[in-house]
């Protein structure tokens, strides 16, 4: 199924200035034509915003009848049906979901880059992280295959999350995935189809500085 074009004004995307979990539903939503509201909450609200919600974070996606979709998996799999990136079939479903699945089992890198402080935490979960990574990455490697996207002939909404993870996890190591020549080129595959090219373009940048808070990877990478 290719892509649905909607107009929904009220639908409301909040997440904090970080590159995490809501890099995918971005992704998502933005390939399928869906207009949204991207709202940003600087971490001076979020005390105050917390407490509202499901489950006291975020993201959250708010949805034009009102309901408020928390959980990143959630959000992504409600994009993905919107617009055409969640298979019908069950087992292509599967198929999707499974690539979903393992970058979220990878999603660890979101606070290494974004959250943890340097001069805390940072360095142990860091080293975690990459001692464990070899043998995740051999693992993406043979279920991608020979195929040129993880559902086949198209991206499906598992590899739009594969490549938001991946591509944090090369901003942490650039040369994390110099074994896995073939994930290396399926990269530049996803990073080459225009919704995500022109995301990529377009986002806050790293060195603008506005990403994370002080003391963490994401903002001393700013500086440098």
């Amino acid at each position: 199924r290719g892509p649905r074009l909607f107009a929904m004004s009220r639908l409301i995307l909040h997440y904090l200035p970080v590159r995490a979990r809501a890099e995918t539903p971005r992704m998502i939503l933005r390939h399928g034509g869906v207009q949204f509201e991207d709202v940003v909450v600087p971490f001076s609200e979020w005390p105050v915003m917390k407490p509202s919600l499901p489950f006291k974070q975020l993201p959250t996606l708010t949805l034009p009848s009102g309901t408020v979709i928390a959980q990143s998996g959630a959000i992504c799999r409600y994009a993905a049906k919107l617009v055409g990136l969640y298979p019908d079939e069950p087992e292509a479903a599967a198929v999707a979901d499974q690539a979903f699945e393992m970058a979220q089992q990878l999603s660890t890198i979101n606070p290494i880059l974004n959250a943890f402080p340097l001069d805390g935490i940072q360095p142990a979960k860091h080293a975690e992280f990459f001692d464990a990574f070899p043998g995740h990455l051999e693992c993406i490697e043979k279920l991608l295959g020979d195929e040129l996207f993880f559902s086949g002939a198209a991206p499906m909404y598992g590899d739009f999350h594969m490549l938001h993870v991946l591509d944090n996890v090369r901003t942490v190591e650039p040369e994390s995935l110099a074994a896995a020549p073939g994930l290396t080129k399926w990269m530049a595959r996803m990073e080459e189809v225009p919704s995500i090219k022109t995301y990529f373009a377009e986002r806050p940048s790293i060195a603008s500085g506005s990403l994370g808070r002080p003391g963490t990877l994401i903002h001393k990478l700013a500086t440098q």
